[in-house]
């Protein structure tokens, strides 16, 4: 078994999620942490038993020569993080969003091509077995042809905040049913009339418990796509106060049927997969609703796959490097799922259908 020689970088909240998946993975040692907060590097170091600690990710890439680097910092050190990576030669795990804007995005590929080291991007559901399954039904013909793919978020932020936050997960799901997305047309509200420029502000402002995530706009948010293999994309950033993890999901509407994929995970002991044998409309002479039916994934319940989230992803990760293929999370999925949000603001200032991939690469909020 080859081993590889793993670090992290960031030794915030994320970390702990994504050191607990590099113990889980066995062909993984964990070699050195880094932060340049040294109450905080200490502290994950203590708790997970890694002796190599550093505040400068430079010297830890000169010293100790990791095969794959862990980037769990805000989202405005990921662009330098991942180049420096790309750089000494690691392959990259990096948190989303992948970074604050689309020229962002753009460097950090670039610079692991140029490097031949793989990027992959945190967006945990790509790799979950109920996903898989739900585009095996749509292409099976479990629902017929697909009309409709639909995102929804978990609330619990403005949309600004939502859009970076949690937004590039449920653009992640919708690009893995509906394909890459192909135009957006979009309009944002700030207290209950279209937001203007003006109602910009940095993400700290409009919520200051969140991440840095950069400059953001609008209390609600609402946008349709044209996508690669659904006709229409659309997803709504209602900015209910309060969080509920059941709104999160992907909905996918067909003329036979319709399928559902709940939740921020699994429940303990059930799938969150849901399948109605019967379209949106019903027939007028229906004398009862049909019930949900909930599709059993044993194989999502397997141990192998272990407690953490992030193992998957990990353990893809390394499969991608010994047979140079895609990873299913990667930089450039990560990058379409940021390109969706930058979409939705430009359509918006714009008031018109934009075309993605967008040409214009700097943050529209900045302009």
């Amino acid at each position: 078994m080859k081993r590889y020689r793993a670090a992290l970088i960031g030794c915030g909240g994320m970390s702990t999620a994504h050191l607990r998946a590099q113990h889980e993975v066995a062909e993984i040692d964990v070699v050195a942490v880094c932060d340049i907060v040294e109450e905080k590097l200490h502290a994950v170091g203590d708790a997970f038993n890694v002796e190599k600690r550093y505040t400068d990710y430079h010297a830890m890439f000169t010293a100790e020569k990791p095969d794959i680097v862990a980037i769990a910092t805000q989202g405005p050190q990921h662009c330098a993080a991942t180049v420096a990576a790309a750089e000494h030669g690691a392959h990259v795990l990096c948190e989303k969003p992948m970074a604050l804007d689309l020229a962002e995005t753009d460097r950090m590929i670039d610079a692991c091509d140029k490097a031949g080291v793989k990027l992959a991007i945190n967006h945990q559901a790509t790799v979950r077995p109920s996903l898989k399954r739900m585009r095996d039904m749509i292409e099976n013909g479990d629902i017929g042809d697909v009309i409709l793919v639909r995102g929804n978020n978990k609330s619990g932020r403005k949309a600004g905040n939502e859009l970076m936050e949690m937004g590039t997960h449920v653009f992640d799901r919708m690009q893995y049913i509906g394909g890459a997305p192909q135009w957006c047309f979009a309009h944002l509200t700030w207290q209950g009339e279209a937001a203007t420029i003006n109602d910009a502000m940095d993400s700290q402002e409009m919520s200051p418990r969140d991440r840095a995530s950069g400059p953001v706009l609008g209390e609600r948010a609402y946008a349709l796509f044209g996508m690669e293999r659904a006709p229409v994309g659309e997803c709504q950033f209602l900015g209910y106060a309060k969080t509920n993890n059941r709104l999160y999901s992907v909905d996918v509407l067909g003329t036979k049927g319709q399928l559902s994929l709940r939740g921020t995970g699994i429940q303990r002991g059930k799938s969150d997969l849901f399948h109605l044998p019967v379209p949106a409309f019903y027939p007028a002479d229906l004398q009862e609703e049909p019930l949900w039916q909930r599709i059993e994934m044993p194989e999502e319940l397997d141990p192998r796959l272990g407690n953490e989230s992030i193992t998957p992803i990990l353990q893809e990760l390394i499969r991608s490097i010994e047979t140079g293929s895609e990873h299913p999370c990667s930089g450039e999925a990560g990058r379409l799922n940021l390109e969706m949000v930058m979409a939705i603001y430009t359509s918006h200032l714009k008031g018109q259908r934009v075309s993605i991939p967008l040409a214009e690469r700097a943050h529209p909020l900045s302009r």
